[in-house]
């Protein structure tokens, strides 16, 4: 077996089950799997078997799955004897673990002071990066589209209306009498039940806006980055593609059509095809110095070899 601290089961595949374990029987079960690019994995069902490590035997479960090359020593098997650190340091495997939540009175005070000095950028606000003006490259040859508005049931207008006015209170979006470009609007409804409002760019500006070539992380590039942390900060920016300012000729490629008129877009708004890659691009360069933090769009992840150094970089993170 292949010892694989990244696995949370230990598996082997229908092939091998059939060759090597005749003598089990495959139970049935309702276990999902998934691989770490996210596909789901075939489960064909578990047995129980004996497993001897250093003299010690324990009987446990086996999960079979329909299709798969080395069969995996995962982390459940490795947990029930006492082995994953041991594994994971001998051959340099980075592995994250479930820890319990145990009090602790000095660490918790200063990430409560931490929270404190950077209480501002926590506030319900929306930030704004005044350093950075963003430009959206659009093919010259490509002639503006003007779409006249999404009609808004009834029912919507008023939610719809209030978001509208929100936005422009945020200098998000400003009113305007004329444009050659025109976006119609949707509305949106998150999962805490608010609601976005987005503009339905693939039938405009997206068809004239040039490829933007800055990458996204790959899953690699994210473990590399974050490995051997002791534990994790998640961040998740708020109302992200807001917080980008762009240039003027941007603002008027991306005006949008409302129900209650037309308006200049401001900031990067949800919907612009090369957006992703924007706000990848900007957190890149304002991270580029930090160790242990690793951004993926608007969110992000910071973490450090020691609680101490951890929240170190939680701090410079938030600066």
């Amino acid at each position: 077996m292949e010892i694989d601290t990244g696995a949370a089961a230990t598996i082997i595949s229908k092939q091998c089950f059939d060759k090597y374990f005749t003598s089990f029987k495959l139970q049935p079960t309702a276990i999902t799997m998934s691989a770490y690019d996210g596909h789901s994995l075939s489960v064909e069902g578990i047995c129980i078997v004996p497993f001897t490590l250093r003299g010690r035997t324990l009987t446990l479960p086996l999960c079979v799955v329909t299709s798969g090359a080395v069969p995996l020593l995962g982390r459940d098997w490795l947990l029930h004897f006492g082995l994953l650190a041991e594994f994971a340091v001998c051959a340099n495997i980075n592995s994250v673990q479930q820890m319990a939540a145990v009090p602790d009175a000095a660490t918790d005070a200063t990430f409560e002071q931490l929270l404190i000095k950077h209480a501002h950028v926590f506030c319900d606000e929306v930030g704004c990066a005044k350093s950075i003006k963003v430009h959206i490259d659009i093919d010259p040859d490509v002639n503006p589209v003007f779409l006249k508005a999404y009609p808004v049931p009834i029912a919507m207008k008023e939610k719809v209306e209030a978001e509208l006015h929100r936005l422009q209170s945020l200098n998000i979006i400003s009113p305007i009498a004329a444009s050659k470009w025109a976006t119609p609007i949707m509305h949106v409804k998150k999962a805490d039940g608010t609601m976005k409002i987005a503009g339905c760019f693939n039938r405009t500006v997206n068809r004239a806006i040039l490829p933007n070539s800055y990458p996204l992380p790959l899953f690699a590039d994210v473990a590399t980055k974050l490995a051997g942390g002791e534990s994790y900060s998640t961040l998740d920016m708020n109302s992200a593609y807001n917080q980008l300012e762009l240039d003027e000729e941007s603002q008027l490629v991306c005006a949008i059509n409302t129900h209650i008129g037309l308006f200049r877009v401001n900031r990067l708004f949800y919907g612009i095809s090369s957006a992703p890659a924007i706000f990848q691009r900007v957190m890149d360069q304002l991270t580029a110095n930090l160790s242990y933090t690793q951004p993926y769009i608007d969110n992000s992840c910071v973490t450090g070899p020691t609680r101490q150094l951890h929240l170190l970089n939680l701090d410079k993170f938030l600066s």
